[in-house]
């Protein structure tokens, strides 16, 4: 049965607000104040939320997305979870997942393309584009080919395959990206969309598994976002029919523009470091920024002492905070990997630090340059 252009957003909303209550329910520490890890605002003139308000404005959250996977249709219910979840997302670059940039666009894209459904598919159906494609670029890389790739297949490979054939398997990997931006691409034509479609929805399903509690148990807010893009692929591209140049058509749209830009142009840049890494689908490339900020004696004493099992010690009993082992444990995501929220989280240790002096050390480091 083909459903009606009403239906698919309205279940395409759903499934978006389905992502943000999971998203806060498994990492709330993501979106509290009173944390392990200090905010990272977009600015230094940001006030962040006092404790309890972080609380109160936490379980708003939740309650709003409980109620619009109800009430999907509920205009003041919506324009309250896009304030919160706008305030929140400026007031910790933290919170500037791949996850929540997906989910708060898409957000604000029903919020204000409500009343012109062709362009909010159109919107939505860009985002998902952009995604397999940026996504397929992004993994074209040796570490990606040497790393990445054999890791998210080892739950399969282990299980299924004799271990004289892994190395062969393995070769598999530099095939993958491409197929991802066949994904991406593919879904731009009616020739190809249904291909393209079950390609993506597939690639992701793996992921998914090999992310899940039966693979690597590993980073699980990701999974219930893998949900969400599946469904979403799904809903709009299945048993549609629509050229290609009409998603383009809508250029009076602000929210429109933005998705063209957002998801299709602007990473680009970031080949050249001028686009943030994870706005511009970096997640699981392998290509992002790692850090490891040292400490002194002073310093580590000074520190409340619910941070001081994040230390580590050099051989030579150097003290440091690995930033991503931190962020892993504390808020249950990565870093942002940008070296302006390292070189804040320094000025965070340097405010335990007595004298004028502060003799921390930044080290900013790559995969496969490790230090």
């Amino acid at each position: 049965m083909q459903l009606s252009l009403s239906d698919r957003l309205v279940w395409i909303f759903r499934f978006v607000m389905f992502g943000i209550l999971a998203a806060v329910l498994i990492s709330p520490e993501l979106y509290m104040t009173d944390r392990n890890f200090p905010l990272i605002p977009l600015t230094v003139y940001f006030i962040p939320l006092p404790y309890p308000l972080d609380y109160i404005v936490y379980s708003g959250m939740i309650v709003l997305a409980l109620l619009l996977i109800i009430y999907a249709d509920n205009r003041l219910l919506l324009i309250a979870l896009v304030s919160i979840f706008g305030f929140l997302m400026l007031a910790d670059q933290m919170r500037w997942q791949g996850f929540n940039i997906f989910y708060f666009f898409l957000s604000a894209a029903y919020l204000f393309s409500a009343k012109h459904p062709e362009r909010l598919l159109s919107i939505i159906r860009i985002t998902i584009i952009g995604y397999f494609f940026w996504t397929g670029i992004q993994n074209i890389n040796n570490i990606y080919f040497d790393n990445i790739f054999p890791w998210i297949f080892e739950p399969y490979t282990k299980k299924f395959l004799p271990e004289q054939a892994l190395a062969y398997f393995n070769y598999l990997g530099y095939l993958l990206p491409f197929i991802q931006i066949f994904a991406g691409i593919g879904l731009l034509f009616e020739s190809t969309r249904n291909t393209a479609m079950l390609t993506g929805i597939i690639l992701l399903g793996i992921i998914f598994i090999s992310m899940s509690p039966i693979g690597h148990n590993w980073n699980k807010i990701q999974l219930p976002y893998y949900l969400a893009i599946m469904s979403v692929t799904y809903l709009a591209f299945n048993d549609t029919e629509f050229e290609f140049k009409s998603l383009f058509n809508h250029n009076k749209s602000i929210i429109h523009i933005t998705a063209i830009l957002m998801f299709l142009v602007l990473p680009i840049f970031n080949f050249v470091g001028l686009y943030d890494n994870s706005l511009s689908f970096k997640d699981f490339s392998g290509k992002g920024l790692y850090c490891k900020i040292y400490i002194d004696d002073e310093i580590s004493e000074n520190l409340p002492e619910v941070l001081k099992q994040y230390i580590f010690k050099t051989y030579d009993n150097k003290k440091y905070f690995d930033v991503f082992y931190w962020s892993m444990f504390a808020l249950k995501v990565a870093p942002y990997s940008e070296k302006r929220v390292f070189n804040q989280l320094e000025n965070y240790f340097c405010s335990f630090k007595t004298s004028e002096a502060c003799p921390t050390n930044v080290v900013i480091y790559t995969y496969d340059n490790p230090k």
